[in-house]
């Protein structure tokens, strides 16, 4: 979630809640008249809008995927990998990773968006892992990741996880990509070690992301960045201290369909298949609200404007022509001030691209990949370019295979 969702989810909350009070107030109205009054009377035409309006809660969400999403032959689930580490943070919690395709090929390092996990990679998974070691993070008190201990949601928590993440591959030199708060992440990362970036990273992936808050390069910016103090600052506030009910109203949101509504303007331009959007309106629905407040107060502090023109490692960035979140203008300067740059645009695509426009992404990354890994070298002169991914002994988890997912089916 971004603030643009925040805005427009508060606006649905309201009108969620004006509707049970409603039904509330016509199933009471109903009970109180039903015995004093003749047929078809007073009474009967409360039961029958309080039936509706309760048939919405509960079958409205099949009924906006129907109308909203098209058919699709691919559907994306939320299957996981056999081979998964739980890597221990230094602010007292785990940090989950799993990972795809042969131990020996070249790594791509994938971040997630906010508000989502690692299983909105479907596609990525499925049609990468062929070529490439695929190591997905699970962004800290998301997905399978555990809360820190000292509720620390910013950028540069999440770069310096990121370091981590880097460190298991050893010295082979990875592709980072990230989407929306996972391009942040990354552009965190190469402020934080900007000196030794190209010793490190082969080249950079940024999706459907900024170069700062995000509030001004949304749709609305000018609204959304002169309410940013007065209404988005406190209501985030609110959000943590009444998580339980707020949690609470995100399901009610969910199967009444009207989350699937919010997902469908806000996130995707129109192409989207059902179970693309019932895949990106789950992961918002289940992520904890207290985590994503605190992040998103968190993002209003981001900048990295600055280091920009400093990046010393050849880059993708991929804009969608329908983003209403991360406008494309945002990645148009962010490829103009980045020198070994290149900008593909999705079209039509809003910011749920990975998933609405995965082919077109997927054979980008490709090019790009071969591109950079080509004239990568390792970290090392002597090192072997066969070895495998390490795993440090001083991280807890389970591992396994974690075969390429086949291109015709799902795992």
């Amino acid at each position: 979630m971004l603030p643009l969702q925040l805005l427009t989810g508060g606006l649905i909350n309201l009108i969620v809640l004006a509707l049970l009070g409603t039904d509330i107030y016509l199933f009471r109205e109903w009970y109180r008249y039903k015995d004093s009054l003749p047929e078809e009377s007073y009474a009967q035409r409360c039961l029958i809008f309080a039936l509706a309006i309760l048939t919405f809660f509960v079958l409205g969400r099949i009924i906006f995927k129907f109308i909203l999403g098209k058919r699709g032959e691919d559907e994306p689930n939320r299957s996981r990998s056999s081979e998964t580490l739980l890597l221990e943070r230094p602010e007292g919690h785990s940090l989950f990773l799993e990972f795809y395709g042969p131990k020996e090929a070249p790594p791509i390092i994938l971040i997630h968006g906010w508000n989502s996990n690692s299983t909105q990679w479907y596609y990525l998974k499925k049609h990468l892992s062929d070529s490439y070691r695929l190591i997905l993070m699970d962004l800290p008190g998301l997905g399978n990741s555990g809360k820190p201990k000292n509720k620390d949601y910013s950028l540069v928590k999440f770069a310096r996880d990121l370091e981590a993440v880097v460190a298991l591959c050893g010295p082979k030199k990875p592709i980072l990509a990230g989407h929306s708060i996972g391009g942040m992440t990354i552009l965190t990362y190469c402020k934080l070690f900007n000196q030794t970036l190209a010793a490190k990273v082969a080249g950079l992936v940024l999706i459907h992301t900024t170069y700062t808050n995000p509030v001004r390069t949304s749709i609305l910016s000018g609204l959304l960045t002169s309410l940013q103090k007065p209404v988005l600052t406190p209501l985030l506030h609110g959000i943590i201290t009444f998580a339980p009910v707020v949690q609470l109203m995100n399901w009610i949101k969910y199967y009444n369909g009207s989350m699937h509504l919010n997902n469908h303007i806000t996130g995707f331009g129109g192409s989207e298949t059902r179970g693309q959007l019932e895949l990106a309106t789950y992961l918002t629905t289940a992520s904890p609200v207290d985590v994503i407040a605190r992040g998103m107060l968190a993002m209003f502090d981001y900048e990295a404007s600055d280091v920009l023109s400093s990046v010393s490692v050849p880059v993708l960035i991929i804009a969608a022509d329908k983003d209403k979140m991360t406008k494309p203008q945002a990645s148009q300067l962010m490829a103009q001030k980045m020198k070994q740059a290149d900008l593909v645009v999705l079209k039509p695509s809003g910011h749920m691209g990975p998933l609405e426009r995965n082919a077109e992404m997927i054979a980008a990354i490709k090019q790009f990949g071969e591109k950079v890994f080509a004239s990568a070298p390792l970290i090392g002169s002597a090192n072997n370019p066969d070895a495998a991914l390490p795993i440090p002994s001083a991280a807890r988890g389970s591992t396994g295979s974690a075969n390429p997912l086949p291109r015709g089916g799902t795992a």
